[in-house]
């Protein structure tokens, strides 16, 4: 009852989210570009788009989750899965940041999933798992600009 209750906050948040110094329109033309240069395999892009949406995304995630470490895990599947999944994605039918905010929804709410069932077997095995895809320095408490880091070398 306390995961649904966060993740029904977590969603009304994000629905009413507004940046106050960029316009929402300058916004989605600014990720509609950097996602097609993205999509073209411009790392520069992807890192603009990362710099431009990862604080609405975390702020997402850390909503729904416990842990600030376990919400930089999330932002890292988004973009990570962003970037390797740029063709399956139309930036001329939709908002990037509406599809980044889905990918990112979907990925917290699987690791709510996978908590709570974790949590009722007893098995808390977070570092294992996280030092077996690669991404042991987020599960250790990395910092936002470690998270950076991370995807930056999951782009090379």
């Amino acid at each position: 009852m306390k995961d649904l209750l966060r993740v029904r906050r977590a969603l009304s948040l994000a629905q009413t989210w507004r940046d106050p110094v960029i316009p929402p329109h300058s916004l989605s033309q600014e990720s509609s570009e950097l996602f097609m240069r993205m999509a073209s395999g411009d790392k520069a892009a992807a890192m603009r788009m990362y710099d431009l949406h990862s604080p609405q995304l975390f702020g997402l995630a850390l909503a729904m989750l416990p842990q600030p470490v376990e919400a930089e895990k999330v932002v890292l599947d988004t973009f990570t899965l962003a970037w390797n999944e740029t063709q399956r994605f139309d930036c001329t039918g939709g908002a990037v940041a509406a599809w980044l905010t889905t990918i990112t929804r979907h990925r917290t709410m699987d690791r709510v999933r996978a908590r709570t069932e974790h949590d009722r077997v007893g098995i808390h095995a977070s570092a294992v798992v996280a030092k077996e895809i690669g991404m042991e320095g987020v599960s250790k408490g990395g910092s936002s600009d470690n998270v950076r880091a991370l995807f930056k070398e999951k782009l090379a």
